[in-house]
C-alpha cells in the first residue's frame, strides 16, 4: 500500500464511480487528522470512515467493523477496506481525472452491499 499521506487531498474531493462494486456511485476523499477519510456513497447515503496512512485505521461506520489503509501512488489515491467480520476486501482507486474505481478484491457470494458485510 502507498505510504504518502493525505496532504495531497483538496478539501472535499469527489470522484465519480461508473459501474462501481457494491452499488457505490461516488467516492469522497478528504484529509482528516493524521490520515485521511473516505466516504463511499450508495443508494443509502454516505458510508464514511477514517483511512490510515502507514497503518490500518479501524472503525465501525453504520455498525460495520472495518479497517482501512491507503495513500498516494503517483497521481492516484489507493485504499483497501477490510470488512473485519467477513473475508471480503474492497479496493478503491481515485484518479486525477476525477473518476474512481471501486472493486471487490475478494467478492462476496451474497449480499454485495457494503452495509451487509458484517456478522448477522
Amino acid at each position: 500500500m502507498p505510504v504518502s499521506g493525505p496532504e495531497r487531498v483538496p478539501a472535499g474531493s469527489v470522484f465519480a464511480v461508473p459501474n462501481g462494486a457494491a452499488g457505490i456511485r461516488e467516492v469522497r476523499l478528504r484529509a482528516e487528522g493524521e490520515g485521511g477519510a473516505l466516504g463511499l456513497v450508495d443508494e443509502h447515503g454516505e458510508f464514511a470512515f477514517p483511512v490510515g496512512v502507514g497503518g490500518w485505521a479501524e472503525s465501525a461506520p453504520d455498525g460495520v467493523p472495518i479497517a482501512a489503509v491507503g495513500g498516494w501512488e503517483g497521481d492516484a489515491f489507493r485504499a483497501e477496506v477490510l470488512f473485519l467480520e467477513t473475508p471480503h476486501t474492497l479496493g478503491v482507486t481515485c484518479a486525477a481525472d476525477g473518476s474512481a474505481t471501486v472493486q471487490w478484491l475478494t467478492e462476496p457470494l451474497h449480499a454485495a452491499g457494503i452495509r451487509e458485510q458484517r456478522h448477522p
